[in-house]
């Protein structure tokens, strides 16, 4: 069973029976002392369809989960593209590894344009907590990072 930490949200967590699973929501346990595997988000596709996307380790490799589909990215150079559109409406992602396209999509969420413009204290630190793609443009092609999910996912799996 893997248990990944929801993106943006303290209360819930995600739990996959295996890598590539369906994940099921739940309500994050009351001890703070639980490890987790990675991070996990349900990200709109299409209004209103939504993808669960993860990043976590399992049995030692870094992985990269699109609704059922995922690809191990612990080796190797990665690249994630992601700019906004529309007005911060919509945005758009593609992942890379080398020249290779591993996955590329248009996400539309017309509410998240919406708080930079009202208010006043919207910086870095809530893009990032916004857009799960943003902290994974800023983070997923750092090597020491996916080796911290890594081992994180190793004092989980005790």
């Amino acid at each position: 069973m893997l248990r990944l930490s929801a993106w943006s949200n303290a209360w819930i967590e995600y739990r996959l029976a295996c890598r590539g699973g369906r994940p099921s929501i739940r309500l994050k346990p009351a001890t703070p002392d639980r490890h987790v595997h990675g991070f996990g988000s349900y990200e709109p596709v299409s209004w209103p369809l939504r993808r669960f996307y993860a990043v976590y380790g399992d049995q030692g490799r870094f992985v990269f989960q699109a609704g059922r589909k995922h690809w191990d990215l612990t080796d190797g150079p990665i690249e994630v593209r992601f700019h906004g559109i529309g007005g911060g409406t919509k945005s758009e992602v593609s992942l890379r590894r080398g020249p290779d396209l591993l996955h590329n999509a248009r996400l539309s969420h017309p509410g998240r344009g919406i708080w930079p413009r009202i208010d006043p204290t919207y910086d870095f630190i809530d893009a990032e907590t916004d857009h799960f793609f943003l902290m994974l443009r800023n983070k997923l092609h750092d090597d020491e990072w996916r080796q911290r999910i890594v081992d994180m996912a190793r004092k989980a799996e005790r």
